[in-house]
C-alpha cells in the first residue's frame, strides 16, 4: 500500500523514473509474498 503512495506522489511531481521504479519494487514484493505463500503451503501440506 505504501508504495502506491510512492507512486502516485512521483507522477504528482512528474517523475516518471521514479514512479517505474517504484512499481518495479510493488511488482517484486508481490512475487515474494506468492512465492512465500506457495513455500508455507507446501511446508504445511508435508
Amino acid at each position: 500500500m505504501r508504495l502506491e503512495v510512492f507512486i502516485k506522489d512521483a507522477e504528482r511531481a512528474g517523475d516518471a523514473e521514479l514512479a517505474e521504479f517504484f512499481r518495479k519494487a510493488q511488482s517484486e514484493s508481490r512475487k515474494g509474498g506468492e512465492q512465500g505463500k506457495q513455500l508455507l503451503a507446501a511446508r504445511l501440506a508435508g
